[in-house]
């Protein structure tokens, strides 16, 4: 509340700015502009224009040809008009070589289909290390009201994604996918472009596919697979198979455009309608209180009071349980996984196809896989096994919390002066679910774990076997047969997993987190709300008589939110068009 008016400041600033832009970005030679003109239909942005400047190079929908140089303000320098193409694409030409640092954008109007309706194609500037925070900063102009967003990667240059420039702009977007209005991160397409460079060999070609688009993942969360795409653009006329990918490209883009064109404005309708409905209930809540007597609503507070104690009493029960409920979780962990250790399915995958390798180095091998399959064990167990037993035994309390701070919540919502748009109760409540077991307990074990999971499994993994390699198996008899020394090497190995090197182990990696996860719930966002509460409830004391006195404004405030209320639903059913 106290940040409404700048908020709906930007919103509307937000929803003035009529372009809704595809947003194309990627390093020098990377293939941008070339796509640019593929998109186009004609060959008019110069392949070389971002080379050698900073400038971003928009093109927009007009019947006429023309383009226009604009300052760093936006204010238009000069604009030509053209007959047609070769002369625009001969001045393209020339400005990609002029350095005249007033231009700052460069607008170039044509008639291309796919731009009608304020859809404009934004190619952002792939310069050197030195300027990608400038880079950055030009993409965060019109990510906010980007339809689309194409990132473009040259997997000539060591697959796309060895260069720091690329990935620093990315970490630039990533960071402010909070600004952006209408653009999902699922809907961003990744081009790999100059795929025709890449090795010949069609089994090398597909493994390294699989290595970019696992790349791909782990930069850029929620991207689908359809979206990324093996581009060759120089070839797209000359090959059949890349001929195919341009047109799955073109689809993409066609349905990423038409589910985000009229979005901005939904999503802006759609905190209007929030905060309207926000403004109603707390306007209910101080009216009602107006409307019955001191007296009733001063026990109904005071009922408020005590069920708050009720609830930090079980906050206590908690914590004071913790420590034990995670001893027996870890005892129940190391018994899991000491008996998997010494499963046959342990053993089998332990063993598969360790024949590849000589009596010589399966010591070394023997400890690597038993190391990665401890360690897989963990990551596949640890949080499931988490949630089950240390949640569960706790989840009671969880519940009767949940219930009791719903209900509280609910009652006491409106009560802050002038209206409440409560700080909300962290992550864990913050959709004020129905009180589940299966539901507090996951999202607890989800949403806590503030350490990297792999990273820790990691070091648990080479905890158990630590010092196995030189523990004495270079002085098995290399006389034996290979199986012998398979046997002994892997029974040697095993033989040192014993539950107390388990247990110690575990308790080391895990019991400190697992603690963290309860605490930051229960003496976190629990305890900051219940003392909000406790705040609210005594300042509501001290309001009373004021809501009483106030009815009438309450009354008139309350009539303006219902209209704005029914407003944003007539809005919510008019079909928008930006054309």
């Amino acid at each position: 509340m106290n940040n409404i008016n700048k908020e709906l400041d930007s919103r509307i600033a937000d929803l003035l700015k009529t372009d809704c832009a595809i947003v194309v970005a990627g390093e020098t030679s990377s293939g941008k502009s070339t796509i640019i003109n593929l998109i186009i239909g004609k060959d008019i942005v110069p392949t070389d224009i971002m080379a050698t400047t900073t400038r971003v190079c928009r093109v927009r929908y007009s019947d006429k040809m023309r383009v226009s140089k604009l300052d760093k303000e936006g204010k238009e320098i000069v604009s030509t008009e053209f007959s047609d193409e070769e002369q625009l694409s001969e001045t393209m030409e020339d400005l990609a070589r002029t350095d005249d640092h007033r231009i700052e954008y460069i607008d170039v109007w044509f008639p291309v289909p796919i731009l009608k309706g304020n859809i404009i194609i934004v190619d952002t500037p792939g310069k050197g290390d030195t300027e990608q925070d400038i880079v950055a900063a030009k993409m965060m102009e019109y990510l906010p009201k980007a339809v689309a967003f194409i990132f473009v990667v040259n997997v000539s240059n060591a697959g796309g994604f060895q260069d720091d420039r690329l990935l620093h702009i990315i970490k630039h977007v990533r960071e402010s996918m909070n600004l952006m209005y209408c653009l999902d991160p699922e809907d961003a397409i990744f081009l790999l472009n100059k795929w025709d460079t890449v090795v010949s060999k069609k089994k090398r070609k597909k493994d390294l596919y699989e290595e970019l688009k696992d790349k791909v993942h782990e930069i850029w969360e929620g991207v689908k697979d359809k979206t990324i795409l093996k581009f060759a653009s120089a070839l797209v006329h000359e090959q059949e198979a890349y001929k195919v990918e341009y047109d799955k490209f073109q689809e993409i883009l066609k349905e990423v455009i038409t589910k985000n064109e009229f979005k901005r404005a939904k999503v802006h309708l759609g905190f209007i309608k929030s905060f309207a409905d926000d403004c109603d209930l707390s306007l209910s809540s101080k009216l009602r209180c107006a409307r019955q007597s001191t007296e009733k609503t001063i026990q109904e507070l005071d009922q408020f009071s005590r069920d708050l104690q009720v609830i930090q009493n079980k906050r206590q029960e908690a914590l004071s349980s913790l420590q034990e409920s995670v001893d027996n979780f870890l005892e129940d962990t190391t018994e899991a996984l000491f008996q998997y250790i010494h499963s046959a399915e342990f053993k089998a995958s332990v063993l598969q196809e360790i024949e590849k390798h000589t009596r010589f180095t399966i010591g070394g091998e023997l400890s690597n896989r038993i190391e990665k399959a401890t360690l897989s064990w963990q990551q596949e167990n640890i949080e499931r096994m988490f949630t089950s037993q240390i949640l569960q035994k706790l989840t009671e309390n969880f519940i009767q919390i949940h219930e009791s701070l719903h209900n509280i919540k609910n009652k006491m919502r409106g009560f802050r002066s002038p209206f409440d748009v409560e700080d909300k109760l962290g992550p864990v409540l913050l959709s004020l679910i129905a009180p589940s077991g299966t539901a507090v307990a996951g999202s607890l074990a989800m949403i806590y774990m503030s350490v990297s999971p792999k990273a820790a499994q990691a070091v648990a993994a080479a905890g158990v076997v630590a010092g196995l390699v030189m523990t004495g198996l270079v002085a098995l008899d290399v006389l034996d047969d290979y199986k012998t020394v398979t046997k002994n090497a892997f029974k040697a190995r095993i033989d040192k997993l014993t539950k107390p090197k388990i247990r110690q182990t575990l308790h080391k990696t895990y019991e400190e987190r697992f603690k963290k996860v309860v605490k930051s719930y229960l003496e976190g966002d629990l305890k900051r709300e219940i003392d909000d509460l406790s705040i609210n409830i005594e300042s509501t004391k001290n309001k009373i008589e004021v809501y009483k006195e106030e009815e009438s404004v309450l009354l008139s405030l309350s009539s303006d939110v219902s209209k704005i209320r029914e407003r944003a639903e007539i809005f919510k059913n008019i079909e928008i068009k930006l054309d």
